[in-house]
């Protein structure tokens, strides 16, 4: 009548669910693909500045104007000099 003892493998196992519930296969589909944002500038109602990084704002900074000041400064402190 009932055998707990017998050993089925994993394969054993999802044959008999396949059979049991019908499981229909399913087709993949296809994504627009995104195009890449390296980043993008904003203002906030309180007038500040924000800055996003990445796709779909995956990073913001909010500065007032004293942070933008520092921020550009620190990026032309990181710059390589020109040369001419």
């Amino acid at each position: 009548m009932f055998n707990f003892f017998r050993s089925r493998t994993a394969k054993d196992f999802v044959e008999e669910v396949e059979e049991t519930y019908k499981v229909p296969a399913v087709e993949p589909i296809s994504m627009p693909e995104r195009t890449a944002v390296a980043y993008s500038i904003g203002k906030t109602e309180d007038g500040k500045v924000t800055l996003s990084l990445g796709n779909y704002s995956s990073t913001v900074v909010t500065m007032d104007n004293n942070g933008v000041d520092t921020l550009i400064r620190m990026l032309e402190a990181a710059k390589e000099p020109c040369e001419t």
